[in-house]
């Protein structure tokens, strides 16, 4: 989820922009040097926007901005130091990131789009107006004998009865159909009109949704038919999302990318093979396109980000429960509660001998174990309910008006004897009691010390003249 998040609205930066010619280097000017690296203003301010959903460009925002901005980038540069943007591991993933933001690049929206609208348009000619019904069939298959045939002609003009008079199809489809199909409660599942033979499509596409047939003849035999569903192919949007899907899983998307590449290589005068041109065109895009050079730098500092950061903060502050002991310990003051909290179970009793039995049974057992000891206590009949803690002043009505002693709650029906076991805290007692604030005030602690350390070790220079112009340029 971390690395979810750092690529979606994380301060995320990229590398530098690639060479430029003298005239756009003026208009974009250096606005910090990290670790020896230039970052130019219009990089800063495709970050900055996309990360300031505030929509304030004041002097003041954008110089915090630049601040955590310029620590993103030291993270960075510490782990481009060591290595960690060339091992197998890295690369792998940052090519699969890369490659699904490439893919818009190298098939056009509009191209794609025209593919789907084409497949949607043959789909409909082929279909039909009736669109697609979903059709449940009732077969009795009797020997070509006149009074065989009459007498199967009764049965299913009885089962239609049935029917009509509310019994289920499919129930009355298992029990007498005598096709493939009565296994499934003579469901066919979903059908054109093109799908089924001449001798009995006209019957089916007669009917309309919920219809049940008269009984039809044909070489099958004796039919009857009804109507469970169907889906018109009359609206593009409605099924837009199932081409895309189904362009996706056929494999389509390859041919679309070839096909866009030839055209690529024929405006260049490129006398290559359209896998050439594609393998070429995809080499380009960070030329071709600045907003996904852009993205694509975003991705790869961003997932380095996230590594070089797992390993100096967030894995250093879940894998020593020592350490977060000694720190809560260290820091008692800094996890005080503002309400008091009540660490227990509150007990619903259905007479005063149950609350004073329950009670006895949870005399000096540690607050983990103390439910099931409880449950353990209702085993022939439940005689006490319970609600477990903690639960802060104020946020539960039972706990302020049976441990609190403040407000009123409604009495649990056939419990009408009420009783609490634990403590009151007004700060908690062990770390586990706020192990999500101990762990998040020990990695700000890592962070800090971090930052320090990157500070000392790497050169940070931010042009306050640039910084002033962010947002205020033509």
């Amino acid at each position: 989820m971390r690395r979810l998040f750092l690529l979606g609205l994380a301060i995320v930066g990229c590398l530098s922009v690639g060479a430029q010619s003298d005239s756009i280097v003026r208009e974009d000017p250096v606005i910090m040097n990290i670790a020896g690296n230039d970052i130019r203003r219009s990089e800063f301010e495709y970050f900055f926007y996309k990360n300031n959903t505030d929509s304030v460009t004041d002097d003041r925002t954008v110089q915090k901005y630049a601040d955590l901005f310029a620590n993103f980038k030291l993270k960075v540069a510490s782990a481009i130091s060591e290595g960690m943007d060339t091992t197998q591991s890295f690369l792998s993933e940052f090519k699969q990131y890369r490659d699904i933001a490439a893919e818009k690049y190298l098939v056009s929206p509009k191209r794609k789009e025209d593919l789907a609208f084409a497949i949607f348009n043959d789909s409909r000619n082929e279909i039909g107006e009736k669109g697609l019904y979903y059709v449940g069939v009732i077969t009795l298959r009797p020997e070509n004998r006149p009074e065989l045939l009459e007498a199967a002609k009764r049965q299913l003009d009885s089962i239609r009865n049935c029917v009509v008079n509310g019994e289920d199809f499919r129930s009355l489809a298992s029990r007498y159909s005598q096709d493939d199909f009565a296994e499934n409660g003579g469901l066919m599942g979903w059908v054109s009109r093109n799908q089924l033979p001449d001798e009995f499509a006209a019957a089916v596409f007669d009917l309309e949704l919920g219809d049940l047939s008269e009984p039809h003849f044909s070489y099958y035999g004796w039919q009857l038919y009804k109507i469970f569903g169907q889906q018109k192919f009359d609206n593009f949007e409605d099924h837009r999302e199932s081409i895309m899907d189904w362009i996706e899983e056929k494999g389509l998307i390859q041919d679309l990318k070839l096909e866009q590449a030839r055209e690529f290589a024929e405006e260049r005068g490129w006398n290559i093979s359209p896998e050439e041109a594609l393998a070429r065109e995809d080499s380009m895009l960070t030329e071709l396109y600045p907003d996904f050079r852009m993205l694509a730098n975003e991705y790869h500092d961003g997932l380095l980000m996230f590594d070089v950061s797992s390993r100096e903060v967030w894995d250093k502050a879940t894998a020593d429960t020592a350490v977060l002991e000694s720190w809560f310990a260290k820091n008692r003051r800094a996890f005080a509660y503002e309400q008091p909290h009540f660490k227990g179970l509150l007990l619903f009793a259905r007479n005063e001998q149950a609350l004073e039995s329950v009670m006895a049974v949870l005399e000096g057992v540690p607050f983990e174990e103390q439910v099931e000891k409880v449950i353990a206590f209702n085993r022939d009949s439940v005689q006490v309910r319970v609600m477990k803690g903690p639960f802060v002043k104020g946020s539960n009505d039972y706990c302020d008006d049976i441990v609190f002693n403040e407000g009123e709650s409604k009495p649990m029906p056939g419990y009408p004897v009420t009783g609490w076991y634990g403590e009151i805290q007004k700060a908690p007692a062990v770390w586990t009691d706020v192990s999500g604030k101990v762990v998040e005030n020990y990695e700000q602690y890592l962070e800090s010390e971090w930052i320090k350390k990157l500070r000392k070790q790497y050169k940070v220079k931010i042009d306050k003249k640039v910084l002033k112009t962010v947002g205020h340029h033509d």
